[in-house]
């Protein structure tokens, strides 16, 4: 304020000057206001205290109860503290002295001297030994069912033994042609069902079967002539069922 009534002072001053009017201007009184008391705020005094919240008052609680539990913490890990505080001081004074020791005799490390390891003997491979198979006993099951189940060969004194393995008890019968080189056994009542192993052994070069009328029928063939030695129809025994037996011996 002061600096805009000295600009306005100058220009009256400036405007008498080239007016060549002699007339001297009075201003009106001008009251100013010290700043001090244009800026003077008074506080208001208010006679309430300041409440704290609800959420800082649990969060100040929570940080004296760590506060409290990390004291509790440092105060048991004091003695073990002091303890490793004395076995380090005593490791050093043992490496110091190691190294006194060291530098006064100069011992050195010993070198391992090494060890040959010993050369294996050699040993010759044994040949591996032969171990002859066991041929697979052919047994004819108890099925009950009426069926020539299998046809088998075998050598008993010099005659060739042939085997039907029945699933049932039967009667047979036999009718030897050595004109025709043939040998026809019937079972009546049962079917033949068989899948002989083999087909030839000994005096019989061949084996056929057939289901007539009811009848099981088992067609051996012969190269030479042949007779029939004994026969005979035999009860289950052992691992073996109902089975009918022939020997053929050549003439």
């Amino acid at each position: 304020m002061r600096f805009a009534l000295l600009t306005s002072l100058c220009l009256l001053s400036a405007c008498s000057m080239f007016s060549g009017n002699q007339e001297t201007f009075e201003l009106p009184p001008t009251t100013i206001t010290p700043a001090s008391q244009q800026w003077d705020v008074v506080p208001q005094k208010s006679d309430e205290p300041m409440m704290m919240a609800e959420g800082d008052a649990v969060k100040i609680a929570s940080l004296k109860g760590d506060i409290a539990r990390l004291q509790g913490e440092l105060d048991a890990l004091k003695p073990q503290m002091q303890k490793v505080s004395v076995i380090e001081r005593h490791l050093n004074r043992l490496v110091s002295d190691l190294e006194r020791i060291d530098a006064q005799y100069g011992l050195a490390a010993p070198q391992a001297t090494p060890i040959k390891a010993p050369t294996p003997a050699k040993v010759k491979p044994k040949p591996p030994q032969k171990v002859a198979k066991a041929k697979p006993e052919v047994t004819a099951s108890i099925s009950g069912k009426k069926e020539i189940e299998n046809v088998r060969f075998g050598s008993v004194n010099g005659a060739t033994r042939v085997v039907l393995d029945l699933g049932a008890a039967a009667k047979f019968s036999t009718d030897l042609d050595n004109e025709e080189g043939i040998l026809i056994i019937e079972v009546p009542n049962m079917t033949y069902d068989a899948v002989p192993r083999t087909r030839k052994s000994g005096v019989v070069t061949d084996v056929q079967g057939q289901n007539v009328d009811g009848i099981g029928r088992v067609i051996l063939t012969f190269k030479d002539d042949v007779k029939i030695t004994q026969s005979n129809a035999l009860p289950p025994s052992g691992p073996y069922g109902h089975r009918i037996y022939l020997d053929l011996k050549p003439l």
